[in-house]
């Protein structure tokens, strides 16, 4: 269940990400009430995204592994 909810939560559209310069990191993440959510962040090269994906996630962790993708 959790690889079907990740695959669709992390799906990007290649076509969108030609057109960016930029890497975006995106994970699962579980909301107080139980639900299951995405968050994801950018930055200019993979370790910025991911600092700026940990700033995001405050006291949640990623569920999975975050998934990086574009220029990274």
């Amino acid at each position: 269940m959790k690889f079907l909810v990740l695959a669709l939560a992390l799906g990007f559209s290649q076509r969108a990400l030609a057109s960016e310069e930029i890497c975006s990191c995106k994970c699962v993440v579980t909301e107080s009430d139980g639900t299951l959510s995405t968050m994801n962040a950018s930055g200019k090269d993979r370790e910025e995204a991911g600092e700026n994906l940990k700033k995001k996630l405050r006291e949640q962790k990623c569920e999975l592994s975050p998934v990086c993708e574009g220029s990274c």
